[in-house]
């Protein structure tokens, strides 16, 4: 291991990985919400072939990238 290496593990990605402690529930919450307004949308006239399409074309820049 670098002699580098073991300051910046210690200053930055353990800090960083305390923190993604309190963003899970954060993250949770948004995927849930995410979750609704998706099915809302999809629900809404008209909405669905929109929503379809947007899935599609998300799914091939996906599968390009």
């Amino acid at each position: 291991m670098s002699p580098d290496l073991a300051p910046q593990l210690r200053d930055q990605v353990i800090p960083m990985l305390d923190e993604l402690q309190t963003v899970a529930p954060d993250l949770q919450d948004l995927v849930g919400t995410s979750k609704a307004l998706n099915e809302i949308i999809g629900s809404l006239p008209g909405l669905g072939r929109v929503k379809k399409r947007a899935e599609e074309e998300f799914a091939h820049h996906d599968g390009n990238e």
